[in-house]
């Protein structure tokens, strides 16, 4: 289904304008294949049950070298032919949904529960959506019938080798690493800060995904990654055979990896060697029978190099989805009606909504929340998370 979302400028009752904040990211660009940016493998929290199989051959493809048409990575045969899922841009007012529906379930021990300031019950358990009432929001993926299909098969292998349907993984950069993204959702953040909106539709997703620990403490929002690291490009994803990433994904055995590169590869790497390296990280995470959801990037405007660079990396993400036939997220898209299409000072990293008066609030939706990049990612991000669950995880309709 076609998605959008309307972002709004500063909230007129405080009088503040939108004003971009320090984020807690470190600057993205450093020297490819720099073994000091790679940290180091952390404990494996996950079940001992139906480890993935991760050996590969040699993955890694140095981002300073450009591949000659033979080298790139020939796509996987992932069944149907290539499906368009550029979704619309179209910018459209949210729908009222209305109250969204809850499902009751026995709550986690896991001591007392995040605060929610809409209020609202949580949700652990996967019942159907309905489709219908979620909100539109620009740059949700449109998945078609063919691509649900597709994914659906994807889904379907995972959940019979043992993987979590109520566990998404984080794979990038310091865009991803950074604590702006989706960690406030998660009960490790101390007093978990939130307020939907008029988003409330997506509550049950938020309430699904929080509600499966992946390890002592955390759960999908918060977890820390072994593959979100300050500074990674896609080659660096694939070092020593990409041992993080599948790390990663056998650690949290995950149904759907959130998948975003490219911010520290514009002035790195190659075209064709992005293109190819990010092709072998979404091949990875298909054949660990993980969905992946790929999204564009933001706007980079910090050198003539990157302004001069940056679109034809976004339109990389938007090829590498289309004939890997995954899910695109266009957070690029999602960007662009906001003030300096939601980037923040330093021309790099998203930008941070600042309550008046307080402090940063990466997952407040309301209007004038909205006009800050980070928040954009974390309703955009909520979304798709909830439109997958409902079309691939529950067979719910096609987008037409």
């Amino acid at each position: 289904m076609a998605l959008a979302l309307t972002a709004c400028g500063s909230d007129p009752s405080t009088g503040v304008a939108p004003m971009d904040v320090a984020t807690q990211d470190e600057p993205l660009p450093r020297p490819p294949g720099d073994a000091g940016d790679v940290a180091a493998p952390g404990t494996d929290v996950g079940s001992e049950a139906g480890a993935i199989d991760t050996s590969s051959a040699q993955d890694v493809v140095e981002p300073e070298d450009v591949l000659e048409l033979e080298d790139v990575v020939a796509p996987v045969d992932a069944g149907p032919p290539p499906v368009d899922v550029v979704a619309p841009v179209d910018v459209v007012a949210p729908v009222d949904a209305g109250p969204p529906a809850v499902d009751v379930v026995a709550p986690r021990d896991a001591g007392p529960p995040p605060v929610d300031v809409v209020s609202l019950p949580r949700d652990a358990g996967p019942p159907p959506v309905d489709v219908v009432s979620l909100p539109r929001v620009t740059g949700v993926p449109r998945i078609d019938a063919t691509l649900k299909a597709a994914m659906r098969a994807v889904y379907l292998r995972g959940q019979a080798a043992g993987l979590r349907a109520a566990v998404f993984a984080k794979i990038g950069d310091s865009i991803t690493e950074s604590q702006s993204f989706l960690t406030d959702f998660g009960p490790a953040s101390g007093t978990p800060s939130w307020n939907l909106g008029s988003y409330t539709a997506f509550e049950p997703t938020r309430a699904y995904f929080d509600a499966t620990l992946v390890d002592a403490v955390h759960s999908s929002f918060d977890r820390p990654s072994l593959a979100a690291v300050t500074g990674w490009t896609a080659g660096h994803c694939l070092e020593d055979g990409a041992a993080l990433l599948r790390q990663e994904l056998t650690t949290l055995r995950p149904a759907v990896a959130v998948v975003m590169f490219g911010s520290a590869d514009v002035e790195v790497t190659e075209l064709a060697t992005y293109r190819a390296n990010l092709t072998r990280v979404v091949q990875i995470i298909l054949a660990a029978n993980v969905i992946p959801l790929l999204s564009t990037i933001p706007d980079r405007t910090d050198s003539p190099t990157t302004v001069a660079l940056g679109p034809s990396f976004v339109a990389a993400v938007r090829e590498v989805a289309a004939a890997q036939r995954v899910p695109l997220v266009d957070y690029w898209a999602a960007l662009q009606p906001l003030p300096g299409r939601g980037v923040s000072e330093d021309h790099v990293h998203p930008s941070l909504y600042r309550l008046p008066g307080g402090g940063p609030e990466a997952a407040y939706f309301t209007p004038a929340a909205l006009a800050y990049g980070y928040n954009v990612r974390n309703l955009l991000t909520l979304a798709t998370l909830a439109h997958v669950r409902a079309v691939v995880f529950h067979d719910g309709p096609a987008d037409p």
